[in-house]
């Protein structure tokens, strides 16, 4: 209920171009996460990508994540990007809410729902993306969009390596530039 509240939510009243779902122990890199939408090769519509289980897995039948055979059925569960966090464009996004049914209980496990909703759209697939990690520990991953299983005070110190680290890429960026400038000044002179 709470995903397809945000979800709705989201497609009513946000203007913006994609939806990060994450859990609130999941540290997520800002920069990575813009620098990867930003891409030219990244897909701007139809993309439900994060750390995705393939088609196949089987439903626990018992336990906390279990379900029984009166609420799922089949054998298999779709391919589904997992809980702790995944990206949804926009387009997606407003389609999902469209297929909600307001009269029907939601299935117990939101990121498994979210996969059987995709998997009857037909032509989105879930996508795996190695930028979405489980880790566990507060080890800053440099090149992760997102690391899950963090406490708030390793959120913190992830946040602020990221941000050094963006600072510090930037201010190379700034003297490649004024360095590549510099020798453009002195081909024009010598010449």
């Amino acid at each position: 209920m709470k995903t397809q509240t945000g979800l709705e939510w989201a497609s009513k009243y946000c203007d913006s171009e994609f939806l990060l779902k994450a859990d609130d122990d999941v540290f997520v890199n800002p920069y990575n996460l813009l620098d990867y939408l930003g891409k030219p090769d990244t897909p701007k519509t139809k993309r439900y990508t994060g750390k995705c289980r393939r088609p196949g897995l089987r439903p626990f039948r018992g336990e906390k994540y279990g379900v029984s055979l009166e609420d799922y059925n089949r054998t298999t569960y779709p391919a589904f990007c997992n809980r702790p966090t995944y990206l949804l464009l926009s387009d997606l996004v407003h389609k999902l809410v469209e297929m909600f049914d307001v009269n029907k209980k939601p299935f117990k496990l939101e990121d498994v729902s979210i996969g059987m909703l995709v998997e009857k759209m037909g032509d989105i697939k879930a996508v795996e993306n190695p930028l979405f990690r489980y880790s566990g520990q507060c080890k800053f991953a440099p090149d992760a969009t997102s690391q899950h299983r963090v406490s708030v005070q390793c959120m913190e110190e992830l946040f602020n390596l990221a941000v050094k680290g963006r600072v510090e890429y930037e201010l190379s960026q700034l003297r490649r530039v004024k360095t590549v400038g510099r020798k453009n000044t002195l081909n024009i002179t010598s010449t």
